[in-house]
């Protein structure tokens, strides 16, 4: 498995809630007559590692802790989704997924090792698929960094049949602003990538 180091006890916070909300949305469409999809455009390995640094003076060695992470959650609550997609870029953390999905296999769970934005907008654009009223879903978007741009939110409102966990990313937009859009280097191009109109207006 491999390990994938990020957050903290606020993860742990998050992440229960959202486990809470997958269960009351499964709940309250069981009699429904939509499939219902989740997705996480973010995947990640399936679990979190964590680090807790050693105490000499207590006599505590280092420890790593491992926590189910929203893949995993979205899989183990009672009620289930129809469907799994997890979207994940690094091509590790998606063998990671591969085995998780092993552990799930009357579960169906399609694996995309991509782009978010481009796996989401492709999905969302299948005007005649969401014109069905066949669907409806869960995505899950905690992104790392800026990595979510406006194009791709369009596609996903477009679509009128996804509950959207946007978690956005307050404090790397802070530290990338600039008073003037021409003046944002060109490394900073998702933060570009996520102003929907250059000219600011006012009503």
């Amino acid at each position: 498995m491999a390990d994938h180091y990020f957050g903290g006890a606020w993860t742990e916070i998050k992440l229960e809630i959202l486990k809470k909300y997958l269960d009351f949305y499964t709940q309250a469409l069981k009699n429904k007559p939509y499939e219902l999809l989740y997705i996480d455009a973010f995947a990640g390995s399936g679990n979190r590692s964590e680090k807790i640094p050693d105490a000499p003076l207590l006599g505590e060695n280092e420890q790593k802790l491992t926590y189910d992470g929203s893949a995993r959650i979205a899989l183990d609550i009672e009620r289930k989704f129809d469907r799994y997609l997890f979207i994940e870029a690094s091509k590790e953390r998606c063998n990671a997924l591969e085995a998780l999905k092993q552990e799930y296999p009357s579960q169906h769970i399609r694996i995309e090792n991509s782009d978010a934005n481009q796996v989401l907008q492709n999905i969302c654009s299948n005007k005649k698929t969401w014109q069905s009223q066949k669907y409806r879903g869960v995505l899950f978007l905690d992104p790392y960094g800026n990595s979510v741009e406006w194009k791709t939110l369009e596609a996903i409102a477009s679509t009128r049949s996804l509950d959207v966990w946007f978690l956005f990313p307050i404090s790397g937009m802070n530290r990338q602003l600039n008073h003037e859009f021409e003046k944002i280097e060109d490394y900073k191009e998702p933060l570009a990538k996520l102003h929907f109109q250059r000219e600011p207006s006012f009503i």
